[in-house]
């Protein structure tokens, strides 16, 4: 489970839907971070044309980002390395 958020905003949001679905915050991290590593993994497979998270969207990728993805690795892609 993950302790740090991604953007500033992030620990508001966890908290504010924890409040109105009346569940605790480790409950939505826990959903944030499967929903995270679903992404990542089907990025690494290089099948990627889009996963979609409902009540969140579509996530696609140009095809120019998911050859960079596949040649260079998705961790050192976020990274930076």
């Amino acid at each position: 489970m993950s302790k740090m958020y991604s953007c500033p905003q992030e620990r508001e949001i966890i908290e504010r839907i924890a409040r109105d679905l009346g569940t605790t915050r480790e409950q939505v991290i826990q959903v944030v971070d499967f929903q995270r590593k679903t992404l990542k993994e089907t990025m690494e497979k290089g099948e990627f044309e889009g996963v979609r998270f409902p009540y969140l969207g579509k996530f696609t990728v140009s095809e120019k980002r998911l050859k960079a993805i596949n040649n260079k690795g998705f961790y050192e892609l976020i990274s930076g390395k």
